[in-house]
């Protein structure tokens, strides 16, 4: 009888791959594999891990969805910013305005009048977004992946729950599964009336979600002052990490009509976690998108994509990042695992002369998906790609197309950053702010150690075995 419970279990998730969810064949391979040698547990794994959001949660998405788009157009055009204009005439812009179109299509305002500042170092992000909170007077909204219950999530719910007794609106939204920290850590905020929700609150029909993670990071000060990147909340982010190496990662302060976009998304992030709709804040417009004063004119665009989206935006926005490229490509993620278009463009890239350079942690966090990484290694070597591991844990998600354009953001260069999770990524363009980037990338190579093809075809037999097998999974990830 459990025999047959088993193999109608597994025959029913095969079919589902095939014919209900019609998986990409890379991805449907994988999962048929997992099911066939893993009977049972495979099961378990596809329906936590693998189905795509349900039917019925996709129909009850999609109608919220409508009814927020037609919101969210009418706040465009009420904050001018649906008519901005992409020929500004500018050198910078002009030799970009492929990639701004595409940006376009995934809903990715085009705004030109930024002022942005780069944090490279968690101690920096952490010293001019405590100095902001403090300065609220209106509302502080802040979403994050991952907050710690360590000294700098403590620092930031006493902050937080200090400015809430101020009278200041507190909105925090994290991740639940991607966060182990207690909903009971945040009682001070929630007992001096600031409002706290997780993503995605454990219970049963969120489970069979478990897969689909929100992995943005976005902060918005009194709808004038937008943080957003790869940090989150946590003292690793200051050097203080368990494995004693050097953490690296990269964040961003917004100032500009940015933060209006920046405002946006996080308003419909909140609504779905709120069991809202956006016409709810649209009503008090006034208070969250307050007038701006022209800090900069650095143009940028906020391009978020994810499981609810209908096209993979960021993946298209870091395919036309590369295809583009005409001198080099630089490139930092902590997780390479990508899908056959991206590893193509890069081999095509780099057959076409572009100098293509990837930048990967040399200390991993998490072991098997290294080994996936790792699996990948040889063919861009081959493809003359060079390739640096850093010494330390390189969190930073950053591609530099030609040194005019740069996306920094959460997505990492992986599948699940394409498909699977909610994230949001900044594409900034202006040579000037390129430059400091592509500065920084090579500031960072000093401290690595260059993966050369002959050392790497040198490494024990049992890592080529790791690698051979996990690969066989690397869409899954």
């Amino acid at each position: 009888m459990l025999l047959t419970l088993l193999f109608a279990a597994e025959l029913a998730c095969i079919v589902s791959v095939i014919f209900i969810e019609r998986k990409k064949p890379s991805e449907a391979v994988a999962w048929i594999l997992v099911l066939c040698l893993l009977p049972g547990i495979g099961a378990l794994l596809y329906l936590f891990l693998g189905e795509t959001l349900s039917m019925r949660h996709q129909r009850l998405l999609r109608r919220r969805q409508d009814a927020d788009a037609v919101c969210y157009r009418a706040m465009l055009e009420r904050l001018g910013m649906a008519s901005h204009r992409t020929d500004y005439g500018t050198k910078d812009i002009a030799e970009c305005l492929d990639l701004i179109h595409l940006n376009l299509k995934s809903g990715a305002v085009f705004v030109p009048d930024n002022h942005v500042k780069l944090y490279v170092h968690g101690s920096e992000k952490y010293d001019a977004l405590f100095d902001d909170l403090q300065k609220a007077q209106k509302f502080i909204h802040m979403e994050y992946f991952i907050i710690r219950s360590d000294d700098v999530g403590k620092k930031l719910v006493s902050v937080l729950a200090q400015k809430a007794a101020e009278g200041v609106e507190i909105r925090l939204l994290y991740d639940e599964f991607g966060c182990s920290t207690k909903f009971r850590f945040f009682a001070p905020l929630t007992n001096a009336g600031g409002q706290v929700r997780r993503f995605s609150v454990t219970r049963l029909g969120n489970l069979l979600r478990a897969n689909y993670r929100n992995h943005r990071k976005v902060v918005v000060i009194d709808g004038v002052v937008g943080y957003t990147g790869g940090m989150n909340i946590g003292a690793e982010y200051t050097g203080i990490w368990k494995k004693k190496a050097a953490w690296r990662d990269t964040h961003l302060r917004l100032e500009g009509t940015a933060v209006y976009a920046l405002q946006l998304r996080f308003l419909l992030d909140w609504c779905r976690s709120a069991g809202m709709m956006l016409n709810q804040f649209a009503e008090r417009a006034d208070d969250y998108f307050p007038p701006l004063q022209r800090k900069g004119n650095l143009p940028l665009q906020l391009v978020s994509s994810g499981p609810d989206c209908d096209e993979e935006y960021i993946k298209f926005s870091y395919l036309k990042l590369i295809t583009r490229a005409r001198k080099s490509v630089l490139i930092q993620s902590p997780y390479f695992v990508p899908d056959q278009a991206v590893l193509q463009a890069l081999k095509i890239a780099a057959a076409s002369g572009v100098d293509v350079k990837i930048m990967l942690p040399g200390v991993p966090d998490k072991g098997y998906v290294y080994y996936v990484t790792m699996s990948y290694m040889d063919e861009l070597l081959k493809s003359g790609i060079r390739v640096y591991l850093y010494n330390g844990f390189l969190h930073a998600k950053m591609l530099v197309s030609d040194c005019a354009a740069v996306s920094i953001g959460t997505a990492n260069m992986d599948v699940r950053s394409f498909c699977l999770n909610y994230e949001i990524n900044t594409v900034i363009y202006g040579r000037e702010f390129a430059r400091t980037c592509v500065e920084q990338f090579y500031a960072d190579r000093e401290g690595c150690t260059e993966l050369t093809r002959e050392e790497f075809c040198r490494r024990p037999w049992w890592d080529k075995a790791a690698e051979a097998i996990l690969r066989l999974a690397a869409p899954l990830f």
